[in-house]
């Protein structure tokens, strides 16, 4: 499995998270025909690798947005505060395939969305950036 798909397990399998979005965490984006709140939607923002003069280290520095959103302020809110509490200081651990070393959160951002026509409903939105230190297997040099 990939480093985004062992999020989503890892992220789904926490009950604290699931008794709020139920199945609705995407990543990158929802992919459903009907936008249903409250959700997590992650995006893996950057991913920094170190090289060195035998190859490349496999530990690897990603950051990943988390956004939590949903049709309450007082809503986003909660679905933030279990996510941090999921994740913030979370290592080491296994996540599916992925070893995790370490995860801390990096920034904390509040956001509005107005409804996109007048029959819509706001989005508020919580998002938070997350350093997550792992493991990948490195290149094999000939």
């Amino acid at each position: 499995m990939s480093f985004t798909g062992d999020i989503y397990d890892h992220l789904s399998g926490e009950s604290t998270l699931t008794d709020l979005v139920g199945a609705r965490i995407y990543p990158t984006f929802n992919t459903s025909a009907t936008e249903t709140r409250p959700q997590i939607v992650y995006t893996t923002i950057s991913q920094e690798r170190h090289p060195h003069l035998t190859g490349t280290d496999p530990i690897v520095r990603s950051v990943v947005q988390f956004d939590a959103d949903a049709a309450t302020g007082r809503s986003a809110e909660a679905v933030a505060d279990a996510l941090r509490r999921v994740l913030d200081r979370s290592g080491p651990a296994t996540w599916g395939t992925t070893a995790v070393r370490d995860v801390y959160i990096d920034q904390r951002r509040n956001d509005f969305e107005p409804p996109a026509d007048a029959d819509g409903y706001p989005t508020f939105r919580v998002s938070m950036d997350f350093v997550i230190w792992h493991v990948e297997s490195a290149p094999i040099y000939a």
